[in-house]
């Protein structure tokens, strides 16, 4: 049985989790401080619980996909031919860059990447708007295209189908020039 410094050693909210939950009365306060230590030095864990040291209560940080989605780049026209640039951000601090295109709210988009990228195991807790680009009378798959075929070559070992990068962290500046470019 893992003592209180392996606990905090590997980071292993969890586990002390489970012991302060199951332990008795006289050994609740050394199992809670057990979890505060663990809890003041983890950003992955204060983004997934939150600790109440009055009553001693741990409970799940509950967060709505659209709580989660920041808005780097406001210059955009929501509704039109649309060609974006998106990250995503996990616990254990990947990024996944992700292209793609919308002729429809480019936050709901979002939203809908999150909600199935939770789904299929990935633990996002944060999706940024990076850029949006209007594609004019374009079909915005054609820049689509441009920048996946050019983010491939680049990063290939990186790439997952429906345009995702996982662990890149893509260059806005670079995703702007290639769409200007072929918008040009």
């Amino acid at each position: 049985m893992k003592s209180y410094s392996d606990y905090v050693n590997t980071d292993d909210f969890e586990g002390a989790k489970k012991r302060f939950e199951n332990t008795n009365k006289r050994w609740k306060n050394y199992w809670w401080e057990c979890l505060t230590e663990i809890f003041k030095t983890s950003k992955k864990w204060i983004k997934k619980y939150i600790l109440d040291p009055i009553n001693q209560v741990i409970s799940e940080a509950i967060t709505t996909a659209d709580e989660m989605v920041e808005i780097q780049y406001n210059n955009f026209k929501d509704d039109g031919n649309n060609c974006y640039l998106f990250k995503f951000y996990t616990y254990d601090d990947t990024v996944i860059s992700k292209i793609g295109t919308s002729t429809r709210s480019v936050l709901g988009r979002i939203i809908q990447e999150i909600n199935a990228y939770r789904k299929n195991g990935f633990d996002i807790y944060k999706g940024v708007i990076e850029s949006v680009i209007d594609c004019g009378t374009l079909p915005p798959e054609g820049a689509e295209s441009r920048a996946r075929a050019e983010f491939i070559k680049k990063y290939p070992n990186t790439y997952l189908k429906n345009d995702r990068f996982i662990g890149v962290d893509i260059p806005t500046e670079d995703f702007n020039n290639l769409i200007t470019a072929y918008l040009a």
